[in-house]
């Protein structure tokens, strides 16, 4: 078999002249190899070395799945995968690959601005080969067709290729450089109708532009939707309303392209240095639309390095290069790596951090600021709450922090809503006991109902003062000197005296007993005066508590008496571990030992009676 090509399909199973061995299947996306007779053959080349792909069998899933990475760019409806066999030439294994863009087919390097994974099939060497960052990297490979997910429409390349046809290209060269010869000459005479609306037309022409994209993206939904619910109706009417868009907006970009054109040829002629941001601007365009017009912004930039010197030309393609690389770097930062929501970029980690060391510094600064108070306007607010209040407050400020950070890398946290619900209830049960008595804190703290300092009595007999009230339990010392733990929850759901809640006076009664025959009212009389010259300290008297002593029973062996007198509770004063009771009870038993007042002892009167 006699061949005039290198590179492309040499027969397949075909349809009304054309290959036709690609099928799509919907529901996967996955992209196979149907085969008949004949078998699908095809040759390719690297340099001298000629290479024959024979596929005999059906190739199930042989392309996909199909991914967009944003390194090419935003996908539109009619975004296009170009598929490829790749022969690895050390082994000589065919795998299976595809790339965004249509191969590019000249002899000289394209020196325009080339998107990664772009390829370039150089007629000059027979070489196919690859953009990687700032080179070309030799491959050999050799393409299919493409696949428009947008439109779900496959197009297989055609029989033979162009590749070998080196004599057409060369007289396409040819008459390239003479008709860039005639345009520059003819730049000095001619003559160009200056258009001062011309920004006006083409910021109008750009929002429809937008309009369009918008609604691509609407027809791109609707058409998916029909194809999930199998609506062929639908199906067929969406491609049409696509295809009819397409066309509007390749009209559109067309004249986009020629008034852009039409404000560059001015500024050329003039060699005005605003010159080179209109034909960026322009290359900018094209390359985000996709437009082919790549021998257009080859001619522009040879007409300016002929038109406004070498000089020029390439400090501004530099210029350009160096807002190139930082877009590219700002893209590569911007690039997802944690696939969260939408993606989490090495941008979105940085900012978070930011965020957080942010938030968590006026977290600190607010702790500190709270402590710092604590000798000032807060001096009289009790160590617990300041306590309380600098710990909510910094731990609020962190999460809120947290939450705002995770917001600002386009975390969406609505989708934790349910995973948050489930984990609350769950921790709920197991730590319900641990927020009880959190909660019990805060009442305890905001309410004061007991405070530190505070002597207090709880239902089991249990009495002291109180030392610390922290956020899940408080510490309570009793007279003893003994500290005890007590959850908080216990001092709100409990029973519990607080003997100093108004004030530390409280009232007690210590009971006492005389012999029968003693005299009540000297009794009376000296126990008070020898009261009002004790050294008993804390003894609190004023008009509204004075000392008093009452008889409460005539006993069987005794007259039963009860000294009331006004004590204070504070510690400070009496000192804990101090016991009140036995200090009176001594004091009443030398007052009466002392004034020679009997003390009664049991006794029993026996009568005997003759029979």
């Amino acid at each position: 078999m006699k061949l005039n090509f290198r590179q492309g399909i040499v027969r397949s199973r075909s349809y009304l002249g054309n290959p036709d061995f690609l099928a799509i299947n919907q529901a996967t996306g996955f992209i196979s190899i149907n085969i008949t007779t004949p078998t699908l053959l095809v040759t390719a080349v690297n340099a001298n070395t000629n290479f024959l792909i024979e596929e005999t069998v059906d190739k199930i899933n042989a392309w996909g799945p199909f991914n967009w990475p944003t390194s090419w760019g935003p996908q539109t409806a009619n975004s296009r995968y170009f598929l490829y066999w790749d022969i690895n030439l050390a082994t000589g294994a065919i795998t299976y690959g595809f790339t965004h863009s249509a191969p590019i087919i000249q002899s000289n390097t394209p020196t325009f601005a080339v998107a990664e994974d772009t390829h370039w099939f150089d007629t000059s060497t027979n070489k196919m080969k690859v953009r990687q960052g700032q080179f070309w990297i030799p491959t050999c490979r050799v393409f299919a067709g493409s696949y428009s997910p947008g439109f779900q429409s496959i197009t297989h390349m055609p029989f033979g290729s162009q590749v070998g046809i080196t004599s057409t290209i060369d007289e396409y060269e040819k008459y390239q450089t003479t008709f860039r010869k005639i345009l520059l000459d003819s730049l000095e005479s001619a003559k160009f109708n200056i258009d001062n609306d011309l920004p006006n037309k083409i910021g109008k022409l750009l929002e429809n532009l937008n309009l369009l994209i918008k609604e691509e993206k609407k027809l791109a939904l609707s058409y998916d939707k029909a194809q999930i619910t199998e609506n062929q109706g639908k199906l067929k009417a969406v491609d049409l309303q696509i295809q009819q868009l397409d066309n509007d907006k390749d009209k559109l970009i067309n004249q986009i392209v020629y008034l852009r054109v039409q404000e560059l040829l001015p500024l050329l002629k003039n060699r005005e240095s605003k010159y080179f941001d209109s034909s960026n601007s322009l290359q900018l365009f094209i390359q985000e639309n996709q437009a082919n017009y790549d021998s257009l912004i080859e001619l522009f930039k040879h007409l300016s390095r002929e038109r406004l010197g070498v000089t020029k030309t390439t400090f501004a393609d530099t210029k350009q290069s160096f807002i190139d690389i930082v877009k590219f770097g700002w893209d590569w930062i911007n690039d997802p790596i944690i696939p969260i929501g939408d993606g989490v970029s090495i941008l979105a980690v940085i900012k978070f951090l930011l965020i957080f060391i942010v938030g968590f510094s006026i977290a600190t600064f607010y702790r500190r600021k709270i402590t710092d108070a604590s000798e000032n306007y807060l001096k009289n607010t009790s160590i617990a709450t300041r306590t309380m209040l600098s710990n909510l407050g910094y731990y609020f400020l962190v999460a809120v922090t947290f939450v705002f950070g995770l917001k600002s890398v386009g975390i969406d946290l609505s989708s934790l809503t349910i995973l948050v619900g489930a984990l609350s209830v769950g921790i709920g049960f197991g730590l319900q006991n641990i927020v009880s008595n959190f909660i019990s804190g805060i009442i305890l703290i905001f309410e004061k109902s007991i405070q530190v300092g505070n002597i207090i009595e709880i239902g089991t007999g249990l009495r002291g003062k109180v030392n610390q009230i922290n956020m899940r339990s408080s510490v309570i010392t009793t007279f003893d000197n003994i500290d005890i733990i007590i959850p908080n929850a216990t001092l709100i759901q409990g029973n519990v005296i607080n003997l100093t809640f108004s004030d530390d006076i409280r009232r007690l009664n210590i009971p006492f007993s005389i012999a029968y025959g003693s005299d009540i009212d000297y009794v009376t009389s000296i126990i008070i005066e020898s009261l009002n010259n004790s050294s008993l300290t804390y003894i609190r008297s004023t008009p509204e508590k004075l000392p008093k002593v009452r008889m409460t029973l005539m006993g069987t062996s005794s007259i039963d008496f009860e000294l009331l007198v006004w004590i204070s509770e504070n510690p400070d004063e009496n000192g804990v571990g101090s016991s009140n009771m036995s200090d009176f009870l001594i004091f009443i038993y030398k007052t009466l030992q002392k004034h020679n007042i009997e003390m009664p002892f049991p006794q029993m009167d026996i009568h005997l009676r003759k029979s």
